[in-house]
């Protein structure tokens, strides 16, 4: 699989749990990892890729 790839599952995932709790936020979401909003939204715009430890501290916080 490659980062393309890779990052869009990211983003469908990110995009999975924000559908399940109208609650939370794209912001919440990026303080929870840890990295600056405007750095998350250009990953789920496709403009950067998420790399390794972001995508596990995601699936560690979010239970994916």
């Amino acid at each position: 699989m490659d980062k393309i790839s890779i990052n869009n599952r990211f983003i469908e995932a990110v995009n999975f749990v924000l559908s399940q709790d109208d609650s939370l936020t794209k912001t919440a979401i990026a303080d929870t990892l840890g990295i600056g909003k405007s750095k998350f939204s250009e990953i789920l715009n496709g403009r950067m890729n998420a790399n390794v430890d972001l995508i596990a501290n995601f699936c560690t916080e979010y239970q994916i």
